[in-house]
């Protein structure tokens, strides 16, 4: 076989190729408990009042250990500790001047985001800590007609609430990112899980139609045993999160970074931004546009505002710090 992988000869090599780390394998533990009360109603039907509570602990999530915020204090060797970078919602709320900014765009743009680096890493070093959890309670009724006069039902509903800090660690969804805004801050994960169902309805039934009364053979095979069954389900839409699509804290990774909540936005609307610049005599500001002059640097991006004031989300600008939770919409039920 043709050598196409050429093994690193030093330390130095190794490191700089390493691109994930695979820990010791954890175990993950699930405890669950429950307890229901059934009764029977009538003489053919049944009705069932069930608890269920489910904790999980020690699950396996997605981080990139060479992946630091911006924000994070603890990285003030490289660069770390930013003041967020303000975002406006309209235009006039925009100051006039502003002549000593806490931080710029370029005090991001050189914030080293790979910790490790100093040790001669410089991949992502992806890596899967046992450090997930989550809790389920739920209620639920279960009412059933066993088979009588030729008819069986069952109806179930089911009120529950699922939180968690991951649930889609391997990228099966667009709209719930795989990993943490912030693999160093995982608590702040903590939310609705992508699985959290608030409200679910089963319906199912059978029932067998009434023979007709033929004598003939063939006739009589084909009138008789028929059966009509069907379901029907309804539930409660899946949680997703507003994201910004773009690396809003600097981490060199922009998976999971969240958008901004609007107070006074309306509706699921969201919106782009446009950075507004300090280059003028004074500090004074002006919105970059895209028919406007360019801002004469980075260091002169004090800020973004929103282009549309009446969204509800608003893009998170590189530098702004976004604070839209974690699953905090619902898709449709």
């Amino acid at each position: 076989m043709l050598t196409v992988n050429v093994p690193p000869t030093t330390q130095a090599a190794a490191r700089a190729k390493t691109s994930s780390l695979i820990p010791n394998h954890v175990d993950p533990k699930v405890i669950t408990w429950s307890l229901s009360v059934q009764h029977q109603v009538l003489r053919d039907s049944s009705i069932e009042v069930r608890y269920l509570g489910t904790r999980s602990l020690e699950l396996p999530v997605q981080m990139r250990l060479n992946s630091a915020s911006a924000f994070d204090p603890r990285f003030k060797n490289l660069g770390g500790g930013l003041t967020p970078l303000p975002t406006y919602f309209s235009p006039a709320d925009v100051p006039a001047t502003v002549t000593n900014p806490a931080s710029s765009l370029l005090n991001f743009d050189n914030f080293n985001p790979q910790p490790y680096s100093v040790d001669g890493f410089f991949g992502s070093l992806t890596t899967f800590p046992a450090i997930g959890s989550g809790i389920y309670h739920s209620v639920s009724a279960d009412f059933i007609h066993r088979l009588a006069r030729g008819l069986f039902f069952r109806v179930n509903y089911t009120f529950a609430k699922n939180i968690d800090n991951a649930t889609n660690e391997l990228f099966s969804s667009i709209v719930n990112p795989r990993r943490a805004q912030d693999g160093y801050n995982f608590g702040n994960e903590r939310g609705l899980s992508a699985l959290n169902i608030p409200h679910k309805l089963a319906i199912s039934w059978v029932y067998d139609l009434p023979n007709i009364q033929i004598d003939r053979g063939f006739l009589r095979v084909l009138a008789h045993g028929w059966e009509w069954s069907g379901s029907y389900i309804a539930e409660s839409g899946q949680p997703v999160t507003p994201l910004s699509d773009n690396d809003s804290n600097a981490n060199g990774d922009g998976a999971g970074d969240c958008a901004i909540i609007n107070p006074n936005g309306v509706g699921l609307t969201g919106t782009i931004v446009n950075p507004v610049c300090n280059d003028g005599a004074g500090g004074a500001t002006r919105v970059i546009t895209a028919t406007a002059t360019a801002c004469a640097s980075d260091a002169h991006i004090v800020g973004y505002v929103a282009e549309i004031s009446t969204a509800r989300f608003v893009q998170a600008g590189t530098g702004a710090f976004a604070n839209a939770g974690r699953n905090i919409v619902n898709t449709p039920a």
